[in-house]
């Protein structure tokens, strides 16, 4: 059985820090009083990243790493970046595998964009691409006295392919936003990714897998305990072949097998070139962020191998974590695999094709309630040292009647590289 992957450099290799706002020390000479409680902590911050196609394995024994039509945002205390790219993971031309970018502070009236360009990498042919990234930053957002859209990342593409083994006529896309948003009388932290329908054609027309509506995933939290919330909107899919009934998925873990003809897939593999694999890029001006609840992968796993070759189509599952005051989320919308009679030791299929449609990731971190800052700033409560956050803590804070603040810092970030399948 193949391994689950771990996310892929590019995607998971970016996160933002969110900063704890310190209580400055009383004036010399004031009356005594309470130490006022920090601004806030840990600061509200958020992120979130998508993409539209993931491919595993084309055609070879090769494991690959490719991501097409990926993107990426995140804030935090003191700024806010946003990054998308037309290709990853697979060396190619600048205007395809370049990622625009933009970070704040500056603050930037307008997003970066690129594009319309059309190039090929190994065998992969994009066409009208373009990327767009706007990232925006107030100190109000560190604690939620401003609010509203921070930053938004998107890849478009007219139309994608890889030789005749899988096409994307009427093109991908894939976004993300993060933004600070009131509901009722609390601020939340959001984060949203989805990618947009698209219809996906397999051997040159041998089967057709049609995302009749894209995948959508909101990950949201306030200060207050109880207010953690993920929406998952799982795609629907339609999977057609000459001579077979369409099959239609809904439900998260539902499968679709089509049978294919072993000679055409063997035609096709055979002539697709090599690709020079890559690394990928991190969010810019972010490093990682520690205490965000680890999730699995979130791919369907292989199945034991079919009789022929078979497209398989399977719906993934949603992962989610609450941790302290940060909430993560992620989810592999669609698994595509062309599988084969030929099986490993454990009964197991190769699979010839192994992609992924819609990898979306979603994280919020919101500070803690004013009533526990007030109780971690309290002289004799001592009550800091027992927040139930995870992570890495601050140090031990300085001011008249302070005690130690451990208010492990909780944002989003898993920023792990894939496994291979073999």
């Amino acid at each position: 059985m193949p391994h689950a992957h771990r996310q892929s450099a590019a995607l998971a290799a970016t996160a933002v820090l969110a900063s704890v706002v310190l209580p400055a020390d009383p004036a010399a000479g004031a009356p005594a009083a309470p130490a006022p409680a920090p601004a806030c902590a840990p600061a509200y911050a958020a992120e979130a990243g998508a993409q539209a196609l993931g491919i595993h394995r084309l055609g070879g024994d090769t494991a690959l790493d490719v991501r097409i039509a990926e993107t990426r945002t995140g804030v935090a205390a003191p700024g806010s970046a946003a990054t998308a790219r037309p290709l990853g993971g697979t060396d190619g031309p600048d205007a395809l595998t370049t990622p625009v970018t933009q970070t704040a502070p500056p603050q930037n009236p307008a997003a970066t964009t690129r594009g319309p360009a059309t190039r090929t990498a190994g065998p992969f042919t994009l066409r009208r691409a373009t990327t767009s990234a706007h990232a925006r930053w107030t100190p109000g957002l560190t604690c939620g006295t401003t609010t509203g859209p921070v930053t938004r990342a998107e890849a478009r593409l007219g139309a994608a392919q890889a030789g005749d083994l899988l096409r994307a006529p009427a093109g991908l896309a894939a976004w993300n936003t993060t933004e600070l948003a009131r509901r009722g009388n609390a601020v939340h932290s959001v984060a949203t990714a989805a990618v947009e329908p698209g219809t996906l054609r397999i051997l040159d027309g041998a089967a057709t897998v049609t995302i009749v509506r894209g995948p959508h995933l909101t990950a949201a939290i306030a200060p207050a305990k109880g207010t953690a919330r993920v929406d998952y909107r799982p795609p629907v899919v339609e999977v057609t072949a000459p001579g077979t009934p369409p099959k239609r998925l809904t439900t998260p873990g539902a499968t679709a097998e089509i049978p294919l003809d072993d000679r055409t897939e063997s035609a096709l593999l055979g002539a697709l070139p090599a690709l020079a694999t890559v690394g990928g890029v991190p969010l810019p001006g972010m490093p990682p962020l520690p205490g965000v609840p680890t999730l699995p992968s979130g791919r369907p796993e292989s199945a034991p191998a079919p009789d022929g070759t078979t497209l398989r189509v399977t719906l993934g599952t949603l992962k989610q974590a609450t941790q302290g005051q940060a909430v993560a989320a992620r989810a592999v919308a669609v698994r595509l695999e062309i599988v084969g009679p030929g099986r490993d030791k454990q009964g197991y299929a190769h699979p010839a094709l192994d992609a992924d449609f819609g990898v979306l990731e979603a994280a919020a971190v919101a500070p803690l309630p004013p009533s526990a800052r007030a109780a971690a700033a309290a002289p004799e409560g001592g009550q800091g040292a027992g927040l139930p956050v995870t992570g890495t803590s601050t140090g031990a804070v300085a001011g008249v009647g302070l005690t130690l603040l451990a208010a492990g810092l909780l944002l989003v970030g898993w920023t792990t590289r894939r496994r291979r399948t073999t």
